[in-house]
């Protein structure tokens, strides 16, 4: 469990620019990639809002499909947004 820890702080500390030519994500390392908790994620992958594919014992996170959710909740966001703007 220690090991767990030590990578996910490991990951945490690395600019999300190191990731950009990386294809799969580990959960610390998508969490690292997106500034979304890895409960948040594991919640989005079990409500089927993000596909995962499964290696071996392993569960990888498609960068693309990191990218879709990071554009679905902006676009979700400008939408509360406006209509917050219009109710003035």
């Amino acid at each position: 469990m220690e090991h767990q820890t030590d990578i996910a702080n490991e990951t945490a500390e690395r600019p999300r620019a190191l990731y950009e030519c990386q294809r799969y994500f580990s959960y610390p390392q998508a969490a690292a990639y997106t500034g979304l908790s890895v409960a948040t994620l594991r919640r989005r992958v079990k409500e089927s809002e993000l596909a995962v594919l499964r290696h071996g014992g392993r569960i990888l996170i498609e960068r693309s499909a990191l990218d879709d959710l990071l554009h679905s909740n902006q676009d979700v966001n400008n939408s509360i947004g406006e209509e917050d703007h219009d109710k003035k």
